[in-house]
């Protein structure tokens, strides 16, 4: 429905978008499908991210329109569960107060780093520590992807892992 809806109306995605989802507000299925579309306005994201329904607000901070505000406001007041602090360390509008915050608190489940290395817009300061302490082959092989790499990262990670070898 929301393909077809897109495709007719070219132009105009983010209003048709908007409106079908004001429209459907009590419709959770179709809220979860709009949400992984690129074309839902970083305003719909934000009242979505208010959702009482965890998933719909997961997935409205998951969506890569949603604004540094929103994102930071999600942090500042849902519940700390670790697919928000996963979902927020992986996008590219957190800002970097918050990164910092997540990365520094305690983990609860392995695989955090890879959320932290795969964001370009990551702070150096935690890339830099990743690359010192972090051994994992998928950390790793995310680090060596993200655009930050330089070679002074890549110095780190070597003098790193040859300690562990």
């Amino acid at each position: 429905m929301i393909a077809t809806g897109l495709r007719q109306n070219p132009g105009r995605h983010r209003a048709w978008l908007d409106s079908s989802i004001r429209a459907r507000m009590n419709d959770p299925e179709f809220i979860y499908a709009a949400l992984f579309n690129d074309s839902v306005s970083p305003e719909s994201l934000d009242t979505l991210a208010n959702s009482s329904d965890p998933s719909i607000a997961l997935y409205a901070v998951r969506n890569p329109n949603a604004s540094a505000a929103t994102l930071e406001r999600v942090y500042r007041t849902k519940s700390p569960r670790n697919d928000f602090y996963q979902a927020l360390a992986g996008h590219p509008h957190t800002p970097p107060d918050i990164l910092n915050d997540i990365y520094r608190r305690e983990r609860t489940i392995n695989g955090n780093d890879t959320w932290f290395t795969g964001d370009p817009e990551m702070p150096r300061a935690i890339l830099d520590e990743i690359a010192r302490t972090d051994s994992d082959s998928y950390v790793i092989s995310q680090l060596l992807k993200n655009p930050m790499l330089d070679c002074g990262l890549l110095n780190q990670l070597a003098i790193n892992l040859a300690k562990r070898h």
